[in-house]
């Protein structure tokens, strides 16, 4: 009963420490955020029926 008791416990401790996460380390590279890539603007539309260069 004892031995059962004591394998509980340690598989509790064991799976529990597994939850416990590493604190980032500041002014990491691997952590710094990702800018957006800026759209590029929409193409002129003058919507006339010939275009110069098409």
């Amino acid at each position: 009963m004892n031995r059962l008791l004591s394998v509980f416990a340690l598989g509790g401790a064991v799976l529990l420490a597994g939850c416990v996460a590493p604190t980032p380390k500041p002014n990491d590279p691997y952590y710094a955020p990702v800018l957006p890539r800026t759209p590029l603007p929409a193409a002129a539309n003058n919507g006339s029926i010939y275009q110069a260069g098409f």
